[in-house]
This record gives structure tokens, C-alpha cells and sequence, in this order.
């Protein structure tokens, strides 16, 4: 048993499924509280005086998180891991004015790195990246895939993601109909989507890369009718289905995707009112990326709007090259508040138990109850609302998966003239033994 004692606020969203609409504003919020761990799993949670009562906690294994706020993991629902360079280039010409379509020659670059690197390589690559993304508060990502250009490079990329998956957090995959089928028939998107259809789809759930299938309803790519052939074939084989809609201009996304009852549609940059009402209603998830606008220089998702209509609002990093420049979700979370009107409150429900739900895995994660994983956010703040209130600060403290410490931030040294940093104080008589978060830690050399 562990015991994560003491905490400022406990502060998470409630339920086994979704928070929609004003619901999101209203996560349960615990003074002085204080979560008792049963191996990976959450025993109780509840105040500090409650818990500690229990005669379970008793001789539990004791985190002293006094001062600090506790959430759930986050869970974001939406990246791509980024195995080659930056596209410097691009990010250059934007600086200089001229925009996203006058640089593609980094993100081809980026794509042809997952054909020329070893499996080896872009596990260890992607492995690197989930430390940082533990060390902002992540615990759960999924990855999407189209970064191959052809049919080795496709599965090869989906392998490496499914590998790490664990190592130390959950990671699960989305095949990405959209670009690598595309570039490989170009100017044939009848061509490309049979392809989709008839060989990767089939190959794909033989070989248990995926579970879910996302189609990017962009008219140059497969069209809408491809589009549409796709999404149903995916979910006749028994995939979860999203749409990326509305990206950079309306493009008929938003309605495939409610018609086709897809899990998520994402971005949702351009939206109508008819569509944000129907997403209200709809059982639909609306993932919007407010740091891939910021990248993009693009308007943001109506978020307010949505909220404001019922829809189940998720929030996403995006973070891959040429996308979004981000991983940590207090960034994103932050670019929420401050450019889509939304309060801390709801940007905790899109970023916990709803990205959660667009994985598919809110029975397990994205709240702190009992019976879910132990899957936590330690930051160093008074009030949960200071997460989002400070802009590209990491405040991370600690980061718990499934019970155990995967990331623990590090003390800086005294300040000139002043003595040496305190040692950690005496265990109280008659209380729980104190251990050392990191002697807990999954290493992540």
C-alpha cells in the first residue's frame, strides 16, 4: 500500500465515462486530501483525516505531498511521435511570412526517417519522448501514425509506438488513413482508398497494430466518398473510427463524423453553428489542439461554444512535427484558458477523464477513484487554477503510474550565502514509514 498524504486539493472529474457540457466545470474538489494506493490501483481517496484512519494506511509506504495539488494523469488522446528533425525550415518561412506550403520539404524529411531508421532506433526515439512527456504529468497518450510513406515504413512505425507502450506509460496507437497512402498513389484517391480498404486495413488488425482507424477529411486526399468507404470498412472490422475536420477550412469533416457515430472528431478549427449544436447532442467527442492553431497561426476551436451547447470537449497536445510544437499539457491547457475561454475547471475534465474517453480507456484512467489506476499529477501550486494560469512553466512535481513514481523533479542548490539544502525531516513516532519516491521509481535511464 502507498499513500499519497496530505495534498492541498485532490482535485478530479468524476465518472467511468464522459463529462459533457457544464458538467466539465464542476470537478470534485478535496481540501486536505489524501489518496491511498493499493498496488496499481486507487483503494481510496478522500480528506487526509479519513484516510489515514484506515487501518490499511496504517503501515502504508507515505508520499508527503503537503502544499501541492494532486490531479489525474493526463491523458492526451492525440500526438504524433516525432522521429526525424524538426522542420526547421518550415518553422523559418513562417518566421519570415511565407506561411506552411512554401517549406514541405522537412516534414517529407521527417517521414522518410521512419523508412530509413532501424526498429531499434525509433523505439529507443520514442522512448525518449515519454520521459518527457512523464516529466510534464502525462501518463497516457495515443499515437497516430502516417509518417512511412509506404506500406514496410506504416507498420514499422506502428511497432515502434505499440513497444513502448508501459515503458512507463500507456500508449496506444491510431492508424492514420491520410498521408503515407495518399503521397504513395498520388493524384489517385480512388486508388488510395481501396489500398486503405483492401490491404492496410485487413493487415492492421491481423497483426493487432491498432484499434482505431482516423481518416482526414481533406478533399485532396481521398475525397468524401473515399472518406466515407474507409471510416465504414474500419468500423465493419471492428476499429473506432475518427475524423480530423475542419483543420483549415470547413470541409464536410464535422458531418462525416457525426454520421458515421465516429468516437472523436478532432480539430474542429472551423466550425458552423449547425455543427456545433450537432456535436452538442451527438455522442461524438470534439478534440480540439489549441497548440497546433497557436503552430499554425490558425483560428482556435470554438470551445466555449461547445461547452456552452453539451458537446464532451477533449483536449490534445497534437505534438509532432510540422503540428504542434508542444508535449506539455499544462501548456496546452494554458493556451485554452487564456485564447479559448475556458476555465481551469473544464480544461481539467478535456484533458483527464474525457481524453481518457477518446482513447477508449475512461473505465480505467482520467479520474481519482476508487478502482481506477493510480495514475497521478503532483504540481507544486496552492490551487489547481495556477496549472493553467502560469504559460510554459513547468511545475510538475511528481508523476505516479499505476502506484509507482516515474518522475520526480529535482532540487536546485542553495542560493550564494545560503547553507546547504535540508535533509528530509525525521519520521514521526507511531507514523507510516516514509519512503523515498525515487527508491520507488521505474527507472528511466
Amino acid at each position: 500500500m502507498l499513500l499519497v498524504r496530505g495534498a492541498r486539493q485532490v482535485v478530479t472529474p468524476q465518472g467511468l465515462a464522459v463529462s459533457r457540457g457544464h458538467q466539465m466545470a464542476n470537478p470534485r474538489v478535496i481540501s486536505d486530501g489524501s489518496i491511498l494506493i493499493d498496488g496499481e490501483t486507487i483503494y481510496r481517496v478522500g480528506s487526509t483525516r479519513r484516510i489515514e484512519n484506515l487501518r490499511e494506511a496504517r503501515q502504508a509506504d507515505e508520499i508527503d505531498v503537503r502544499g501541492k495539488v494532486v490531479l489525474p494523469g493526463f491523458v492526451d488522446s492525440c500526438t504524433r511521435l516525432p522521429f526525424g528533425r524538426p522542420v526547421l525550415r518550415e518553422f523559418m518561412a513562417r518566421i519570415e511570412g511565407f506561411g506552411f506550403s512554401d517549406s514541405s520539404g522537412d516534414a517529407w524529411d521527417d517521414l522518410q526517417t521512419v523508412r530509413k531508421n532501424s526498429p531499434k532506433a525509433l523505439r529507443m526515439e520514442s522512448r525518449r519522448w515519454t520521459r518527457v512527456f512523464a516529466a510534464h504529468g502525462t501518463t497516457a497518450l495515443e499515437v497516430h501514425s502516417a509518417q512511412g510513406l509506404d506500406l514496410t515504413s506504416e507498420l514499422k512505425g506502428l511497432r515502434a509506438s505499440l513497444a513502448i507502450d508501459g515503458q512507463p506509460l500507456d500508449v496506444g496507437t491510431t492508424f492514420h488513413a491520410g498521408r503515407a497512402e495518399a503521397l504513395s498513389l498520388a493524384g489517385n484517391p480512388e486508388a488510395a482508398a481501396e489500398e486503405v480498404v483492401e490491404v492496410l486495413l485487413p493487415l492492421i488488425k491481423r497483426r493487432r497494430l491498432s484499434r482505431c482507424c482516423a481518416v482526414e477529411a481533406d478533399p485532396h486526399i481521398f475525397g468524401a466518398e473515399g472518406a466515407r468507404n474507409i471510416l465504414i470498412a474500419a468500423r465493419d472490422a471492428g476499429f473506432r473510427v475518427k475524423v480530423l475536420a475542419g483543420r483549415d477550412r470547413k470541409d464536410g469533416g464535422t458531418r462525416l463524423a457525426l454520421e458515421m457515430n465516429a468516437l472523436s472528431a478532432e480539430h474542429l478549427n472551423h466550425l458552423s453553428n449547425d455543427e456545433v449544436d450537432a456535436l452538442g447532442l451527438s455522442s461524438t467527442l470534439a478534440t480540439v489542439l489549441p497548440a497546433a492553431a497557436y503552430q499554425r497561426q490558425s483560428r482556435f476551436a470554438p470551445a466555449r461554444r461547445l461547452i456552452d451547447r453539451g458537446a464532451a470537449l477533449v483536449l490534445a497536445s497534437g505534438f509532432g512535427a510540422g503540428q504542434s510544437p508542444t508535449l506539455s499539457m499544462p501548456t496546452v491547457l494554458s493556451i485554452a484558458c487564456h485564447q479559448m475561454g475556458i476555465t481551469p475547471a473544464e480544461a481539467l475534465s478535456a484533458s483527464t477523464l474525457n481524453g481518457a474517453a477518446a482513447m477508449g480507456r475512461s473505465n480505467r484512467i482520467g479520474s481519482i477513484e476508487p478502482g481506477k489506476q493510480a495514475d497521478l499529477a503532483v504540481f507544486d501550486v496552492p490551487d489547481y487554477r495556477e496549472i493553467p494560469y502560469y504559460l510554459g512553466c513547468n511545475l510538475c512535481a511528481m508523476t505516479i503510474k499505476k502506484g509507482r513514481v516515474v518522475y520526480r523533479a529535482g532540487n536546485v542548490g542553495p542560493l550564494p550565502n545560503e547553507g546547504p539544502v535540508s535533509p528530509e525531516p525525521e519520521q514521526e513516532p507511531g507514523r507510516a514509514r516514509v519512503v523515498d519516491p525515487l527508491r520507488r521509481a521505474l527507472r528511466l535511464e
